[in-house]
């Protein structure tokens, strides 16, 4: 027994998974540890250098700590090879660091695609309909009170700015509501794809100005941080819908609040925001409490990929990404790319 634990690759779970699965019978090759705390981590991953770590609930893995993890073993002894983290963003991990020091990246790109973009259409629904509004007042025994009449999903003009997996997904499940669809990308599709999904390419200003419902699926990057500024918002047209379920810090918060109180000024007015749909935050789990005085906005606590489905998915792809790099070299899902020595 002891020589079969000595010849299992040492795995750190940076917080607890969010689902319960037996890990020790589904991966018999990995030793599981526990690490809850992010204060300890340092600690935990020098005193048990682990072959990969698995990072949960956002947790983050710092340039600082893999410098000293570097510092702190001969080559021949470190043992740390990837590091994979559950979810599609890797905003919380040191790719830069994690590349230099020669550990793959990993993440959960195609598994979280599903559930994500039903959680944008459940937001752009909920937008229209104005349908939190009209839960709380009907909590308040108000039934509609003066409730606004909502607009219907159907036949809106739908920009979708970044055309990834999570974007695809978006345009599949706008067919029944016959959208006509424009997107905005670092790089353009060919056009057997765009034939494919009936989407249009735009410019990024034409975009803005011609969509009734904005929605976001790009990933969090040093040129996507608050890329939707106010400067875009002035571009906008009145009434538009703005829905976030990529990354909180995508969208510029005092920006969004200027436009929402009505303060972002052009020649033809105060811009006029419909209605917005948030499931991410800049500074997450905190949320910024003026955001809840209005009414036309709809605020889900990041749960785009918070069913018992698609975290069983995650999970297992998390672990799969540290099982095939220690196997063959490379994670299933890879971020970075490492130079052969």
């Amino acid at each position: 027994e002891k020589a079969m634990t000595q010849n299992r690759h040492r795995v750190l779970l940076l917080g607890n998974p969010p689902v319960s699965l037996d890990l020790p019978s589904l991966f018999p090759s990995l030793e599981f540890y526990t690490c809850l705390s992010q204060n300890d981590f340092q600690n935990t991953l020098l005193s048990l250098n682990p072959s990969g770590v698995a990072a949960f609930g956002h947790r983050l893995v710092s340039g600082d700590v893999l410098s000293l993890y570097h510092s702190s073993f001969p080559a021949e002894d470190r043992r740390l090879k990837v590091i994979a983290t559950n979810g599609v963003g890797y905003d919380n991990i040191d790719v830069p660091s994690c590349t230099k020091f020669g550990i793959w990246v990993g993440h959960t790109p195609d598994v979280v695609s599903d559930a994500t973009s039903d959680t944008a259409i459940l937001l752009m629904l909920s937008c229209c309909r104005l349908a939190s509004l009209a839960e709380i007042n009907l909590r308040k025994s108000q039934f509609k009170g003066s409730l606004p009449l909502g607009k219907d999903l159907r036949g809106k003009t739908v920009g979708i700015i970044g055309f990834g997996r999570i974007g695809k997904e978006v345009v599949e499940k706008l067919k029944p509501w016959n959208s006509r669809i424009l997107y905005y990308s670092r790089n353009r599709v060919s056009l057997e794809v765009e034939k494919k999904y009936q989407v249009e390419y735009a410019t990024f200003d034409y975009l803005l100005s011609e969509s009734d419902i904005i929605t976001i699926h790009t990933p969090l990057t040093k040129e996507t941080t608050e890329f939707i500024n106010e400067d875009v918002f002035r571009k906008m047209k009145d009434g538009v819908i703005l829905v976030n379920t990529s990354r909180g810090k995508v969208v510029s918060e005092p920006a969004l609040l200027k436009a929402l109180r009505g303060e972002i000024k052009r020649e033809s007015g105060s811009l006029q925001i419909g209605a917005v749909g948030l499931d991410v935050f800049p500074n997450e789990p905190e949320v910024n409490p003026e955001l809840f005085q209005f009414p036309n906005l709809t605020l889900l606590p990041h749960i785009g990929t918070w069913t018992v489905e698609t975290c069983q998915k995650m999970v297992l792809l998390t672990i799969n990404n540290i099982l095939r790099t220690l196997n063959t070299g490379r994670p299933v899902a890879a971020v970075n790319e490492l130079t052969s020595p």
